[in-house]
């Protein structure tokens, strides 16, 4: 087996056609489940309201280098997904569409890098099956239609990691392009800060001490040339924040890089286990191949050792570049299911060789263990949302501390609908995947069912989520916006979420429930007070305040305020 393999000259006349065929495939999944009613979801928070929020004031402010939310400098992200998402704003108008625009567009241009990529180094199957397997899962199905940084890092990082392996195993004439390795670090220093450029460091360095190749690297990826290159497009935005800022905003930055590999922030913890069940649901059902194809690693490697390190083993780079990402995360004491998402270029490639293998008919499974790993997280994952409805019912309670009318909403059948489909669909494959004959049945039934839950999900399981949870208050933080006068203040009451400065496009002072210090100091100050509230809250505040007219009240939220606004 030679993943490295390239395509020959005379395959052109055959390969061609099937290129235009995938690539428009390709477009047009990517059009459905990136774009497709990609604006129709309020925004979540927190990461949503903030990153939304934070390019808005931006473009009002006139200012495109320091970012604010709510008026105060925000440090905690690099300004490059703010450049991208204020030039959508700019293009589209200040909406949901525009804000998730950027992540949809990158989410897209790295399907077809990954298939492009492969096209050159592996054969056309294995390109087809890996980006197929990048693109029909879960996690990244989320993160290519969310206002986060993610999906831009993930698209700079996997371009730096292709472009070293480009430059490490093509001829000399590729070597130019470990001056893409270099750009494109670049770009994730501006998305994402120093884990951009940390991060693929590390793999390319345990990846040429493994395969003893760093003298080879270290004398052909220019260093100097490189590094020069890297700061002329870094350094114009980070010494400006450093001119102007100074020492707050370094203390601001390392608490928000470093600080969050070393402490929990926001209580995002977890154990050392905790990517484990993320990988295994977020890239399912393709997760149930990786043990199959780190047997294919195993293999490689042993066959590049004994032939003395000739050659170039596309699964040792792909498996150096998922371990070392995994276990670098796993050592992080903040934990977020996103952080590992720049390992799924990897295992995508990983998995696409063995299932490519049983697509073309060249090896039946060894084992079946693939499909019931499948099985069981199928079960899990259907199972779980088929019984959706009776599960709210017993946290209801709960949730309507969050949402006060959650004991109200009936979650309906949608939900079950899409568990019902997913489990369905694992045991189709399961069943088939364990006939010996119908593996490639078994296969195309995961990609499909993968891909139906995944609309189902933003047609149905989206909408009820949206009407019942997310709007709600958003529809008076915008109706405060447009009733109140840049110098009045604005208060939510209860707890602080960045996406009520998106829509209310006003500054808020958010008094935490239980902590009324903010609101008795505007009572004390005079002059007029508009607030945001759950009803169930309102017996918390200040007399005063209580007394104030209700302006509106939507699903258990109330606006008062003295102003007359429209309803």
């Amino acid at each position: 087996m030679q993943p490295w393999c390239y395509f020959h000259a005379s395959d052109c006349a055959t390969v061609i056609p099937i290129h235009i065929r995938h690539n428009g495939i390709l477009l047009f999944l990517c059009g459905v489940l990136f774009f497709s009613a990609l604006g129709a979801l309020n925004l979540t928070d927190n990461d949503e309201g903030s990153n939304a929020g934070a390019p808005r004031e931006m473009l009002e402010r006139g200012d495109w280098i320091s970012p604010t939310l709510n008026g105060e400098p925000r440090f905690a992200k690099p300004v490059f997904t703010y450049w991208l998402i204020g030039a959508s704003y700019l293009v589209f108008g200040v909406n949901e569409f525009s804000a998730r625009f950027p992540s949809a567009v990158f989410g897209t241009l790295l399907i077809l890098m990954q298939y492009l990529f492969l096209t050159r180094v592996a054969t056309v199957n294995v390109a087809w099956w890996s980006t197929l397997c990048l693109l029909l899962n879960l996690e990244m199905l989320a993160i290519g239609r969310m206002v986060l940084t993610d999906m831009i890092l993930i698209f700079f990082t996997t371009l730096t990691l292709f472009s070293f392996w480009i430059a490490f195993s093509g001829e000399r004439r590729e070597k130019r392009w470990y001056l893409v390795c270099y750009i494109a670090m670049a770009g994730a220093m501006l998305t994402k800060g120093p884990v951009g450029v940390i991060v693929p460091l590390l793999v390319v360095l345990v990846f040429v001490l493994l395969t003893q190749n760093f003298r080879k690297v270290i004398c052909e990826v220019r260093p100097f040339v490189g590094v020069l290159l890297f700061l002329c497009l870094t350094l114009p935005w980070y010494g400006s924040m450093l001119m102007i800022h100074g020492v707050t905003y370094l203390e601001s930055a390392q608490a928000n890089t470093l600080g969050r590999y070393a402490n929990i922030i926001g209580g995002h913890g977890g154990t050392i286990l905790f990517y484990i069940p993320v990988l295994l649901l977020g890239f399912f059902p393709w997760s149930g191949f990786l043990p199959l194809a780190f047997r294919d690693v195993v293999s490689d490697f042993k066959v590049y050792r004994m032939t003395g390190g000739q050659g170039q083993s596309l699964l040792v780079f792909a498996a150096c570049w998922f371990m070392v990402l995994f276990l670098f995360f796993t050592f992080s004491a903040t934990r977020l299911p996103h952080y590992i998402a720049p390992l799924f270029p990897a295992a995508a490639i990983l998995v696409a060789f063995p299932l490519a293998r049983f697509m073309s008919g060249e090896e039946r499974p060894k084992g079946t263990s693939a499909f019931w790993i499948i099985l069981v997280l199928g079960t899990l994952l259907g199972g779980g949302l088929a019984a959706f409805p009776f599960v709210y019912n017993q946290l209801v309670e709960f949730i309507a501390q969050e949402f006060p009318m959650a004991d109200s909403v009936d979650p309906g059948i949608g939900i079950s609908i899409i568990g019902t489909v997913l489990f369905i669909g694992s045991v189709a494959t399961a069943f088939y995947g364990l006939a010996a004959q119908r593996v490639r049945v078994a296969i195309q039934l995961a990609a499909v069912t993968i891909g139906l839950s995944s609309l189902l999900i933003i047609h149905v399981g989206f909408p009820i989520f949206d009407k019942n949870f997310l709007s709600p208050p958003h529809v008076l933080a915008s109706l405060a916006g447009d009733c109140i006068r840049a110098d009045d203040d604005l208060v939510v009451y209860g707890r602080t979420k960045p996406s009520y400065i998106f829509y209310a496009r006003h500054k808020i002072i958010f008094s935490h429930k239980g902590h009324r210090e903010p609101l008795d100091r505007l009572i004390n100050k005079g002059g007029a007070i508009t607030l945001i509230t759950q009803e169930r809250l309102l017996s918390e505040l200040p007399t005063d305040v209580q007394q104030l007219p209700i302006v509106k009240d939507v699903a258990g939220y109330v606006l008062l305020s003295e102003k007359t606004c429209g309803t």
